[in-house]
C-alpha cells in the first residue's frame, strides 16, 4: 500500500488512508489533486477495501507479543512486562501497553479535558482521529487536540443554536 499523498493544490478535504504502521484507517487532509489509490471519501471505504478480516486485536508498531500465562480470560492470563491482555474477536492476545493506552484514548468519546470528541455516528460514535492535527479539520466549535504522542482528534462542545425567545 502506498502512503498517503495530501496533494498539491489548495482545497482542504478531509480524507481516509491505510496507515500499515498502526494497520487501521487513519484521517488525513487531501489538497484536491495529485491523490493515489491509499486515499478514500469515507473511513468505512477505507476500511472495506484494506483491513484484514482477521486482523490482531493489538493495533499499532509493537504489535502483540505470546502469552507468558494462558488462562480463560484476562484476569488469570499473564502477558509479558510492558504487556497487558486484550481480548479480540476470538482470542485473547498481549498487547503493548502504550500503543494499546494510546490508541484507546483516541477512540473514547471523551477527550482528555472531558468534552466530546469530534466523530461520526454510523450504528456506533467513532472519533475522527489521525496521528497529527494538520491531518484534522475540525467541525465549528471543536479545536485539535495532540492527545499523545501517537493520535490527534478534534476537541470541545459541538456549537448548538441558541434557544429562541
Amino acid at each position: 500500500m502506498k502512503p498517503k499523498s495530501v496533494g498539491n493544490c489548495k482545497e482542504k478535504i478531509q480524507r481516509y488512508y491505510y496507515d500499515p504502521v498502526w494497520m487501521m484507517c487513519l484521517a488525513f487532509v487531501y489538497t484536491g489533486c495529485g491523490e493515489n489509490e491509499n486515499s478514500f471519501k469515507t473511513k468505512s471505504e477505507c476500511e472495506h477495501s484494506c483491513l484484514p478480516l482477521d486482523g490482531s486485536t493489538c493495533l499499532g508498531p509493537n504489535g502483540a507479543k505470546p502469552i507468558v500465562k494462558p488462562g480463560p480470560d484476562c484476569n488469570t492470563i499473564v502477558c509479558p512486562t510492558g504487556y497487558k491482555c486484550a481480548r479480540g474477536a476470538f482470542h485473547f492476545e498481549c498487547c503493548h501497553e502504550s500503543d494499546y493506552n494510546n490508541i484507546n484514548q483516541a477512540y473514547d468519546a471523551k477527550c482528555p479535558d472531558g468534552t466530546d470528541s469530534g466523530g461520526t455516528f454510523n450504528l456506533y460514535f467513532q472519533p475522527i482521529i489521525g496521528k497529527t492535527c494538520d491531518d484534522l479539520i475540525c467541525e465549528e466549535g471543536k479545536k485539535c487536540v495532540q492527545i499523545n504522542k501517537d493520535f490527534a482528534k478534534c476537541c470541545g462542545k459541538t456549537k448548538s443554536a441558541s434557544p429562541k425567545n
